[in-house]
């Protein structure tokens, strides 16, 4: 059977389960086996003819959207490095302001570096980078930070429990966390204007697969699920496929 093209038998602009995908194709060969399909459906989804927008929900990727990928600058790679050394098992999330120049329009000219990790650590973790960084702040409120930040400051966070975690680079923060976090850390909103939220959200959603459910859940976490739908649903043009 050419996968490829029953592709093209399949309704844009729909949401699929694999079952629902699995059905199309028994169309047209009855005897297909659920494992070759499921090893073949897994090779279509990663090629990127399917794009995943929630727990077992996916659409066609008409416009070709791509898993969110960022290189950190050397500055970021030396902090996590070192951070690495000293912990290399525990959970960490970096994220840097200048991740945001690649959606929009006020672009940002010096990078502050966000570190985020889990609160109970968060002393030892300051004392261990102290003597290599200067510009180090540890959990600060907003006040805090607008005192004391300056240009290539490095911003230690709490990483909540429930926070996503990329699946190939666990230690860099992906879009969904990113989207999140902008809109609902009063740290973020001091590097990121309000009125460029649209502007993030519509021209990430553009470009890259957001996993709705991951991006939802985690809102959810972060007592603003409700509010970032009604953004969405009110302040862009984006399409939602798992939220109504």
């Amino acid at each position: 059977m050419d996968f490829e093209k029953e592709l093209q038998r399949m309704p844009s602009h729909q949401v699929f389960s694999s079952e629902d995908v699995f059905k199309v194709f028994l169309q047209t060969d009855p005897h297909l086996g659920r494992a070759l399909f499921l090893k073949r459906f897994a090779q279509l989804t990663q090629a990127g003819h399917f794009a995943r927008v929630g727990r077992d929900a996916y659409v066609l990727n008409e416009g070709k959207r791509v898993s969110y990928r960022y290189a950190p600058s050397p500055e970021g790679e030396a902090l996590l490095a070192g951070f690495l050394r000293h912990y290399p098992q525990m959970k960490a999330v970096l994220f840097e302001s200048v991740q945001y120049n690649e959606f929009v329009n006020h672009l940002f000219a010096h990078n502050t570096i966000f570190l985020s990790i889990p609160r109970a650590f968060g002393a030892d973790v300051f004392e261990a980078l102290r003597a290599d960084y200067d510009a180090l702040l540890l959990f600060p409120n907003v006040q805090t930070y607008t005192r004391y930040w300056r240009e290539d400051s490095i911003v230690i966070t709490p990483l909540l429990s429930e926070a996503p975690l990329g699946k190939e680079t666990p230690h860099q923060a992906c879009l969904e966390k990113i989207l999140v976090d902008s809109f609902a850390s009063p740290l973020l909103e001091e590097s990121l204007s309000v009125s460029e939220w649209p502007a993030l959200f519509t021209e990430a959603f553009a470009r890259y697969i957001i996993d709705e459910d991951t991006l939802f859940r985690y809102a959810r976490r972060r007592h603003c699920e409700e509010k970032l739908l009604h953004f969405i649903q009110e302040q862009t043009s984006i399409r939602l496929w798992t939220k109504r």
